[in-house]
């Protein structure tokens, strides 16, 4: 019983490593959905500002929330 025991124990801490990770994702991805939603508010000028009057603002807000790969 001892092993059936262990192999849950293992089993609910990758279970809650797999939940934690999940919770991670979904925050930067509302992260990203904010960013990206205020930056289509700017006006062409404020995008200028910011350097951002050549990126979209789909890969602005990417490499501010996730960073750049």
């Amino acid at each position: 019983m001892g092993s059936h025991d262990a192999r849950f124990a293992d089993a609910e801490r990758s279970f809650d490593g797999f939940l934690a990770a999940l919770r991670q994702k979904l925050a930067a991805y509302q992260t990203y959905r904010r960013t990206l939603g205020e930056l289509r508010a700017l006006d062409a000028r404020s995008r200028a500002d910011i350097g951002m009057d050549d990126l979209a603002p789909e890969v602005f807000a990417r490499a501010a929330v996730y960073g750049t790969h």
